[in-house]
């Protein structure tokens, strides 16, 4: 697994950052020097993302995140059975699962290792409670606190109670475990693609990607033309594609996979561009 031990995420409200003369979009570390998902506009409306990077990452390639690393999907996770099942963490005064607690106690089907789901977001899809969004702190290893459970820990208390009859996803955070991006048809391991590598990375890294504004892509083909939506390659991880043509004349829906910006400059030789990324 691509999750990192190091990883940390905040859940502050950013303003303008005062910390200017210190970001170098082009660094690349081992360990993180800002919260995973903090980010920055430049006053040319660029805008940048601190992420941390699963694989290798060249620069210039779309990124987005190993969604089976830190993803459920409604029949993976429950609440299972029974109150009786209920145990209060040490130092709570609210039962998990309660309207005010910060914390849930759920039961994953398939096994939850320690802070999996750090910086993931957990929607309440089905029975009570549905509707409401909950970002994930931190989360226990499954077996606390019993066998099979896990306490899964939020940011914010919960709104309207969860219970036997609630259903879950969780969809990680869009800036953790990065991998190149591809678009294929089902069964995709990646989920929505959140930018584009400024500087190579290493499997286990920390650096920044360009979420909106002018900057290098990976070129793939159809090359296509200036003006043309850039879109991930179905061929080659890492790499955008030009849509498939004018709309009166493509045989392919140009929105069939996920658009990522704008080319604003190419060249048929070369196996880069450069786009207006539209990721934010």
């Amino acid at each position: 697994m691509a999750i990192s031990a190091n990883s940390y995420f905040s859940n502050s409200i950013i303003g303008v950052p005062q910390v200017g003369a210190d970001i170098d979009i082009y660094e690349t570390s081992t360990n993180p020097k800002y919260a995973v998902g903090f980010g920055f506009e430049r006053a040319d409306g660029n805008k940048y993302r601190y992420s941390h990077f699963g694989l290798l990452s060249p620069v210039g390639s779309v990124v987005a995140p190993d969604h089976t690393e830190s993803s459920m999907t409604s029949t993976q996770l429950t609440v299972g059975s029974a109150t009786a099942s209920i145990v209060r963490k040490s130092g709570e005064t609210l039962n998990p699962n309660a309207a005010g607690a910060r914390y849930m106690q759920l039961t994953p089907t398939i096994s939850a290792t320690a802070d999996q789901f750090a910086g993931a977001y957990i929607g309440v899809i089905a029975g009570s409670g549905t509707g409401y969004t909950y970002r994930i702190s931190g989360n226990t290893a499954q077996g606390t606190p019993a066998a099979t459970m896990i306490y899964v820990d939020l940011y914010d208390p919960i709104a309207k109670p969860v219970g036997p009859n609630s259903g879950f996803l969780i969809t990680g955070s869009k800036y953790a475990n990065l991998s190149p991006a591809i678009a294929i048809t089902s069964g995709g391991a990646l989920s929505c693609a959140a930018g584009f590598v400024t500087v190579g990375q290493t499997a286990g890294s920390f650096g920044w990607i360009c979420s909106k504004g002018i900057t290098t892509a990976v070129l793939g083909s159809p090359v296509g033309s200036i003006g043309n939506y850039a879109i991930v390659s179905t061929n080659t991880a890492g790499s955008i594609v030009n849509a498939y043509g004018a709309p009166s004349t493509s045989t392919v829906p140009p929105v069939a996979f996920q658009i990522v910006g704008i080319v604003v400059q190419t060249y048929s030789a070369s196996s880069y561009c450069l786009v207006d990324a539209k990721l934010e």
